[in-house]
């Protein structure tokens, strides 16, 4: 697993390395931490194929890529700085699930129609 963890950061050119942990606490993927150096990717105790780890790898590796943690954390800002306005609220679910969305289409720009559907079928079983 930390042999594909560090081979996926090599294909987008990280140069600091990012801590891969296992946690039986959490039930999806994510990544935690706002700065580069406090960064840590944290993986469910499940068991994954190694096809399902590639693509998980990517879609957080993507997130750190665009610095959707920076993005994330300022939402939350203005939703406690705006917390009386309801409209903020949803703008910022919307935000997030456009966030989430756009992660996903990346990782799957020209994937096979089988790799698409397994990876909707997951990702699915893990949001409800």
């Amino acid at each position: 697993i930390l042999e594909l963890w560090n081979d996926e950061q090599d294909l987008i050119e990280r140069k600091r390395a990012i801590p891969l942990v296992i946690s039986d606490k959490i039930a999806s993927p994510m990544t935690i931490g706002v700065w580069d150096k406090k960064l840590v990717t944290v993986l469910p105790s499940n068991h994954y194929t190694i096809d399902e780890l590639q693509l998980i790898f990517r879609h957080e590796l993507r997130h750190i890529q665009r610095q959707d943690g920076d993005t994330k954390a300022f939402l939350a800002f203005y939703r406690a700085f705006c917390w009386f306005n309801p409209l903020v609220w949803i703008a910022s679910k919307k935000a997030s699930e456009d966030i989430e969305l756009s992660c996903d289409e990346m990782v799957l720009y020209n994937a096979d129609e089988n790799k698409r559907r397994k990876y909707a079928e997951k990702s699915f079983k893990q949001n409800f």
